[in-house]
């Protein structure tokens, strides 16, 4: 049975680390996500400082995914705490209804810890589908551009 828990970044780092490249280049195959070069230091300061948490499904206390958010106060709407997802994954073999459930779970346990906003942005349309039927909306469009 698969179980859900919320960690700090820092404490589940190690298996995130040790997997976010092969996860990057599955995703990247069919998507064309930019070069990681992901900047560590930061969310181990922002795990320590309580805005980087992850919610993490396991099977037998083994971890077969993640889903990281950064958790922040909203300027323009100071009721508003949101997590913006930096990213998420689930192992091939638990993929299907494990998936689903981690939007559900990472919604219920976010929220216990005073979140009221939850964001994604995805390139991948089936992504949004998926979270659609999660209860999501698309709201916004990201534009965006390297300077």
């Amino acid at each position: 049975m698969i179980e859900y828990s919320l960690v700090p970044f820092h404490v589940i780092a190690d298996y995130v680390m040790n997997n976010v490249g092969e996860h990057h280049a599955e995703a990247d195959e069919r998507d064309g996500y930019d070069p990681l070069d992901m900047d560590w230091e930061y969310y181990f300061d922002a795990s320590h400082a309580g805005q980087c948490f992850v919610v993490v499904p396991t099977d037998n206390l083994k971890p077969v995914g993640y889903s990281v958010f950064f958790i922040s106060s909203n300027a323009s709407h100071k009721n508003v705490i949101e997590a913006e997802s930096a990213g998420f994954y689930v192992e091939k073999e638990y993929r299907g209804e494990p998936v689903a459930a981690l939007f559900e779970k990472s919604n219920e346990l976010l929220k216990q810890i005073g979140v009221n906003r939850v964001n994604y942005a995805v390139k991948r349309e089936g992504l949004g589908k998926l979270l659609e039927r999660a209860g999501y909306q698309n709201e916004y469009k990201i534009w965006s551009i390297y300077l």
